[in-house]
C-alpha cells in the first residue's frame, strides 16, 4: 500500500492533474525480478550489519548512507540510541503505526535485550527491503530502483536483462507491513493458479517500492495520487490485492489500500486477490468449513476508520471521499460489492476444483455449496443470477441423491441410520430448492411440487420413526416443520391464502407442542404467521380458496367464521362453488381484514417480548421482528383513523389519541430497528436506511417535524445504502421532496439525489440514465428553493456538470419533471 511506510509517503495536494499524469512511472517489474530481490544476500544478514540511509538524523545527516555499526558497537549504545537505531532499520515495521512508533519513542516499554535481539534479525518486511536495499542502492543516484538497475546495466555497456522490465500489466496492492517473502510468494501463487508460462513471462508488475523514487517521496506533483494514480490503475486494468491475513486483512485497515481498491472499482479494472503461501491452504480449507467468516472479513471495509502513515494523507483521502465521491459509505459499498463478487467467483471456482459439476463424479462439498448459496442469495445480490443459485442448489440435491442411492444399494431394507439421515437431507435440499424456484412467478407450480415432495419425505420419515422406535427425533420434527414453512411460502406466492394460512398455523402449533410457547423456533413461526396475516391482501374467500358471493340465505345456517346463527332471508356471503358449503355473516366479512390485523398485532407483541427477553434488542431476529411489528402498528393506526373519518364523514382531522399512541409505539420500535441494523450490519445496510426513512415518515405524521429532521440528518443523510439500492434512494428523495410543512423543504431531497448522481456518475458516467434523472431531480429541487444556500448549491452542481455533452438531456428531463410536478409525485413513496 503506497503510504504504509515513510519511504513511500507522497504529496496529496490539489491539482488539475496534468503534471501528475505526466510523472506517473509507466513501468513494471517481472515476477523473476521480485524473486531475484528475494535472493539478495542482505535479506539473510542481521540488520545491524547492514548500511542504511538515515531517516531520523540520529546517526548521520538525513538521507546520507550510514555504515553498519555491528553488534558489538550496538551493545554499547544506551537505550535511547538503541531505540533510534531500531527505528532506522524499522525492526518493528510488521506492527501498525501506533504500536511500532510507540515503542521507538519509549511510550510503550521494550527491554534493552529485546532491542538487541531485534537488531540481530535479518530484514523481512517490505519496509525493511526499502531501508536496506532500495534506498541504500539508489542514494547516490537519486533514482527509482528500476531506473538505478537500468542505469547500472547501461554503464556496464550491456543490454542487461530486458525481460525484467516492461509496461505494467498488473498493479500490486499490498501493505508494507507484509513479510516480503510472503508478498513474493503470493504473487507467484497468483501466476501459478491463473496464468500460463507465456502469460507469466509477459507480466510486469507495478510495485511502488521499486518503480517509485523512494529518495524523493515529497517531490510528486500536487494531486498525484488523486488523479494520475487512479487513472493509471484503470489504464493498467488489472489489480492484484494481497490479502493477509484472510481472517483480518491488513489492506482493509489502510487508507491508501482502500484508495487503491476504490481506484480499481471505479475504473472498472479487473480485481484478483492473492494469499501468502502459508495462508493459502488455510483459506482454501475455510472456503469449505468457515465460508461465512471469509464473507464477513471481505465485507469489513471502513474507509472512515482506515489509517495512514501520514496524518495529512489520511485527512486528504477522507476529504476527497466526502466531498467528491459521495461519502464513506458510498466507497465502502462499492468496494464491498466487488469484494463479495470476487468471493462468489472464488467459491464457485472451489466447487469446480472439487469436481462438483453436473455430469462429473459428485464430491462431498455440501457445506461449501450451502454456504456459497447463502452468500449468493443474501450478500452478493446483482453479481450472480437466480439461475446460478438454482444450479448450485440442484448440484447439492444431486450430491445427496447420489449418496442416498449408494446407501440404499448397501442397505436394501433402508433401515440404517445413514439411509434415514440421507432421506431427511434430501427433503431439506428439495425444500430449499423450492424457495429459489418460487422466485420466478411462472414456475410456482414446479416450486409447489418440490415443496410437497420435501414435506412428504419428512412426513414419511416421521411415520417410520414412530413405527420402529415409538418416538420421533426432535431434529426430524424440526426439518418437517421447515419443509411445511417453505410450502406455505409457495402457497402465499400462488395467492392460495387458505392453504398458506393453514400451513403457517400448523407450523406454529407443532412448534408450541414440541418446544414450548417461548422457544426460538416457536417465535420464528409465530413471526411468520403474523407477517402473513399482515401482508395477506384484502380479500375474503372460503377455506377452499373459492370466491364468495352475496345473497340471502334460503335456509338457517351458521357462520363458518364466528359460528353465529344466520336466519333465513338474512344477507350472507356464500361460496360460489355449489359443492362447497361455506357461509360467512356480514359482520365477519366486513371485519375480516381488521381481525387479521388485530391478530397480527397480538402475535407480534408476543414475538417481540419473547425475543427481547431471550436474546436482547440487538439480536438480528429481534431487530427483524421489531421492524415488522412497527409496520403492523402503523397500518393499524392508519386503519383506525380512516374508519373514524369515514364514520364521521370527515375529509381531514388530527390524529386521535389512541391512533397517536399506536404511531408513537411504531416509531419507537422502528427507531430501535434502525439502531440495531446499524450496529449489527453497519450504516450502509440498506434496511437500516429504509427503516430510518420509515421512522421519519411516522414522526412527520405525528407532527414532530423538528425530531424528524434531526433523525433524518443523523440516520438517513449520513451516507448509507445508495450504491446498492439506487431506486430505493430515489424513492426516498422523492418522498422528502413531497413532505409538507415548514420544517421540510426540498433540500433534504436534493442531498439524496446528489448521492445517487455521484454514485451513478462514478460507476458509469453521466450517460447512465439514473445519473441523468437524478441530476434533473436535483436541479428541480434546488430551483424551487428561495434560500441563498440553495442558489449557491444549484450553481455549484451546474458548473460541475455543465461541460458534459449530455447536459441537454438533463435539462430536458428536468423540464419534464418540473412540468409534471404539479399534477403527480415523481415516485410514490414506499
Amino acid at each position: 500500500c503506497v503510504c504504509v511506510s515513510v519511504c513511500s509517503r507522497m504529496s496529496v495536494e490539489d491539482s488539475d492533474g496534468a503534471s501528475a499524469i505526466a510523472s506517473f512511472p509507466n513501468i513494471g517489474v517481472s515476477p523473476d525480478f521480485l524473486s531475484r530481490i528475494l535472493r539478495d544476500p542482505r535479506l539473510a544478514t542481521p540488520v545491524v550489519d547492514l548500511p542504511f540511509v538515515s531517516a531520523t538524523g540520529a546517526f548521520a545527516d538525513l538521507k546520507s548512507v550510514v555504515a553498519p555499526l555491528g553488534l558489538e558497537a550496538a551493545r554499547k549504545l544506551d537505550t535511547a540510541s538503541l531505540r533510534a537505531l531500531s527505528q532506522e532499520y524499522r525492526v518493528l515495521s510488521h506492527l501498525d503505526g501506533p504500536n511500532e512508533y510507540g515503542r521507538y519513542s519509549g511510550e510503550i516499554p521494550v527491554e534493552r535485550d529485546e532491542w538487541i535481539a531485534l537488531l540481530q534479525k535479518p530484514p523481512h518486511t517490505t519496509s525493511q527491503v526499502c531501508v536496506v536495499i532500495v534506498r541504500v542502492d539508489t542514494a547516490a543516484s537519486g533514482l527509482s530502483y528500476v531506473n538505478y538497475v537500468k542505469s547500472q546495466e547501461d554503464r556496464d555497456g550491456g543490454e542487461g536483462n530486458t525481460s525484467e522490465f516492461g509496461e505494467p500489466t498488473l498493479f500490486l496492492s499490498h501493505a508494507w507491513r507484509y513479510d516480503f517473502k510472503n508478498l513474493v510468494g503470493a504473487v507467484e501463487g497468483h501466476f501459478e493458479g491463473t496464468a500460463t508460462k507465456e502469460e507469466r513471462a509477459s507480466a510486469f508488475i507495478w510495485n511502488d517500492i521499486f518503480v517509485e523514487n523512494q529518495n524523493d517521496t515529497g517531490g510528486k506533483p500536487p494531486g498525484y495520487f488523486f488523479h494520475a494514480f487512479k487513472d493509471a490503475v484503470g489504464a493498467i486494468g488489472h489489480t492484484l490485492l494481497v490479502f493477509e491475513p484472510w481472517s483480518d486483512p491488513v489492506p482493509l485497515t489502510r487508507s491508501w489500500c482502500v484508495w487503491e481498491m476504490y481506484s480499481t472499482v471505479v475504473t472498472q479494472a479487473k480485481l484478483d486477490i492473492a494469499h501468502a503461501p502459508a495462508e493459502k491452504a488455510d483459506f482454501e480449507k475455510a472456503l469449505e468449513t468457515d465460508f461465512m467468516s471469509i464473507s464477513k472479513a471481505v465485507g469489513a471495509v471502513d474507509a472512515e476508520r482506515a489509517e495512514a502513515f501520514s496524518a495529512s494523507d489520511k485527512r486528504r483521502i477522507d476529504t476527497t471521499i466526502v466531498s467528491e465521491l459521495g461519502g464513506f459509505s458510498v466507497v465502502n459499498e462499492m468496494i464491498t460489492k466487488r469484494m463479495r463478487a470476487w468471493l462468489s467467483a472464488t467459491g464457485i471456482a472451489a466447487l469446480d476444483k472439487l469436481r462438483v459439476v453436473e455430469g462429473d463424479a459428485v464430491a462431498d462439498a455440501s457445506s461449501l455449496m450451502s454456504n456459497l448459496t447463502v452468500l449468493l442469495e443474501h450478500v452478493a445480490v446483482g453479481s450472480v443470477s437466480v439461475a446460478q443459485i438454482e444450479k448450485l442448489k440442484r448440484i447439492a440435491l444431486k450430491a445427496v441423491t447420489a449418496k442416498l442411492e449408494a446407501a440404499k444399494l448397501a442397505d436394501p431394507d433402508e433401515t440404517s441410520v445413514l439411509v434415514r439421515k440421507l432421506y431427511m437431507e434430501r427433503a431439506s435440499r428439495l425444500s430449499n430448492l423450492s424457495v429459489t424456484v418460487s422466485s420466478t412467478p411462472d414456475r410456482l407450480d414446479e416450486a409447489l411440487e418440490l415443496a410437497s415432495e420435501a414435506f412428504a419425505l419428512a412426513d414419511t420419515e416421521i411415520r417410520y420413526q414412530v413405527s420402529t422406535v415409538g418416538h420421533v427425533q426432535s431434529g426430524t420434527f424440526h426439518q418437517q416443520i421447515m419443509c411445511l414453512n417453505n410450502k406455505a411460502s409457495v402457497f402465499f406466492k400462488m395467492e392460495r391464502w387458505p392453504e398458506a394460512e393453514h400451513c403457517y398455523c400448523k407450523c406454529l402449533s407443532y412448534s408450541i407442542k414440541l418446544w414450548g410457547d417461548n422457544a426460538p423456533d416457536t417465535e420464528l413461526h409465530r413471526h411468520n404467521l403474523a407477517t402473513f396475516l399482515f401482508k395477506r391482501p384484502s380479500t375474503t374467500v372460503c377455506t377452499a380458496n373459492h370466491a364468495l358471493t352475496r345473497c340471502n340465505t334460503a335456509n338457517p345456517a351458521a357462520c363458518d367464521v364466528c359460528n353465529a346463527q344466520i336466519d333465513v332471508g338474512v344477507e350472507v356471503y356464500q361460496c360460489a362453488n355449489d359443492q362447497c358449503d361455506y357461509d360467512c355473516c356480514q359482520l365477519c366479512y366486513d371485519t375480516a381484514d381488521e381481525r387479521r390485523l388485530a391478530e397480527s398485532v397480538s402475535l407480534f407483541r408476543v414475538v417481540v417480548a419473547n425475543r427481547v427477553r431471550a436474546s436482547g434488542e440487538g439480536h438480528a431476529d429481534t431487530i427483524t421482528s421489531m421492524e415488522a411489528f412497527s409496520h403492523v402498528l402503523e397500518r393499524q393506526a392508519e386503519t383506525l383513523r380512516v374508519d373514524r373519518l369515514v364514520n364521521a364523514q370527515l375529509q381531514h382531522d388530527v390524529w386521535a389519541n389512541d391512533e397517536l399512541a399506536l404511531l408513537d409505539e411504531a416509531a419507537s420500535l422502528m427507531t430501535k430497528s434502525v439502531l440495531g441494523y446499524r450496529k449489527t450490519f453497519g450504516p450502509t445496510f440498506d434496511r437500516a436506511i429504509d427503516a430510518a426513512c420509515r421512522t421519519v415518515r411516522m414522526l412527520v405524521m405525528m407532527g414532530k417535524h423538528v425530531e424528524a429532521r434531526e433523525f433524518a440528518a443523523k440516520y438517513v443523510l449520513d451516507g448509507g445504502g445508495v450504491s446498492v439500492a439506487i431506486e430505493s434512494v430515489q424513492q426516498r428523495a422523492c418522498y422528502f421532496a413531497e413532505l409538507d410543512g415548514p420544517e421540510f423543504d426540498e433540500m433534504t431531497a436534493a442531498i439524496l439525489f446528489e448521492r445517487v448522481l455521484r454514485v451513478c456518475h462514478a460507476e458509469n458516467g453521466i450517460k447512465d440514465p439514473r445519473a441523468v434523472i437524478s441530476l434533473a431531480n436535483l436541479l428541480a429541487c434546488l430551483d424551487a428553493q428561495p434560500q441563498e444556500s440553495a442558489s449557491t448549491y444549484f450553481q455549484r452542481i451546474r458548473e460541475e456538470f455543465q461541460t458534459d455533452p449530455s447536459i441537454e438531456a438533463v435539462h430536458a428531463a428536468r423540464a419534464s419533471i418540473v412540468e409534471a410536478a404539479a399534477s403527480a409525485p415523481c415516485i410514490e413513496p414506499s
